[in-house]
């Protein structure tokens, strides 16, 4: 289903895999099994409605401009992934979602109050820039896992994340079709990471753009990647592994 669900349109999904869209929804919308996507353009229903993503790994793709606070609300329940894409802007907080995505945003976007252990998947080009704010960052040894995926085949320009607070940052740059070789682009910004490893089957060029320049990294290890990577650093006491 392409379009939204119209207001008063009550949905129940089954064992299989839904994708809808709803607004201010009025009715009880409940996705069953499967894992499930839903859009929503805004977080407040009118009186009556509700939306739970039921069993699987459902993912809530947030297209909302201002900012989201999904955590807390009573009438949104049952996601596990926290996508933002299209119309969003500004701060959406991410407390109780296990992973996050990023999409075909328009400008600047904040994941806020991140859990440890919850990672970032680029699935299309954003075109302003992604920051990861995690819940605590007071540790010395955080570790963040960030995918380059994009959802069709060629290069994946996922623009610049900025991870502050993260003390190593994983970055898998993978390739949609394996048959052709691409060279995904990222800028990674960080005030406290010493590890930068790659890995992946596709390329990855660190210099688009403004480039990537961590100046606390120590280490950059590209050694498991298949394809060319591309990075200069603006530190001269860094390791490399290649």
């Amino acid at each position: 289903i392409t379009t939204a669900l119209a207001t008063d349109v009550t949905f129940t999904g089954g064992a299989g895999v839904e994708n809808i869209k709803i607004g201010a929804t009025t009715k009880t919308i409940d996705l069953g099994a499967g894992n499930d996507i839903v859009t929503i353009s805004t977080t407040t229903f009118a009186a009556g409605g509700s939306l739970n993503g039921g069993a699987g790994n459902d993912t809530l793709v947030v297209a909302i401009a201002g900012g989201s606070n999904i955590a807390g609300l009573p009438h949104i329940t049952g996601f596990e992934t926290l996508r933002l894409d299209g119309a969003a802007t500004g701060t959406h907080n991410a407390h109780t979602f296990k992973a996050l995505e990023i999409g075909g945003t328009a400008v600047a976007t904040t994941f806020t109050n991140v859990a440890a252990g919850v990672g970032l998947t680029v699935i299309s080009a954003p075109a302003g820039g992604t920051t990861v704010t995690l819940a605590n960052a007071a540790g010395t040894a955080d570790v963040f896992d960030l995918t380059l995926k994009g959802t069709v085949d060629g290069v994946l320009a996922a623009g610049s994340v900025t991870l502050n607070g993260i003390e190593t940052i994983n970055v898998a740059s993978l390739d949609k079709d394996a048959s052709t070789a691409n060279t995904n682009t990222l800028i990674v910004a960080s005030d406290a990471a010493k590890s930068l490893v790659v890995t992946g089957d596709a390329g990855l060029d660190l210099t688009a753009g403004a480039g990537t320049s961590i100046a606390t990294l120590t280490s950059f290890d590209a050694s498991a990647v298949k394809g060319a990577v591309t990075f200069t650093s603006g530190n001269n006491n860094i390791e490399y592994m290649v």
